[in-house]
């Protein structure tokens, strides 16, 4: 069982059911093993949001995140499944 990696929080959203949130300050960077984490639930159906200071009344696919922020896709990562 995966231990570090996973999500801040898991809700159930009213429309995209359940989905993981993690919420990163300013300096704060997806770690490689959330991005696997998060590379997995997604394959699994549960999308991953980032909620982040810059924008926040919204939150951010985390992979669109990474290429916000200007942060490599980990190798090794599924591409984007949706």
């Amino acid at each position: 069982m995966w231990r570090s990696g996973w999500p801040d929080f898991l809700v159930k959203h009213p429309t995209l059911g359940f989905i993981g949130v993690e919420v990163k300050s300013w300096s704060d960077k997806i770690r490689a093993t959330q991005a696997a984490m998060f590379a997995d639930l997604e394959e699994a159906g549960i999308k991953v949001f980032v909620w982040h200071p810059s924008t926040p009344e919204r939150l951010i696919p985390w992979r669109k995140f990474l290429a916000k922020r200007g942060m490599a896709q980990p190798d090794g990562l599924p591409r984007s499944t949706q």
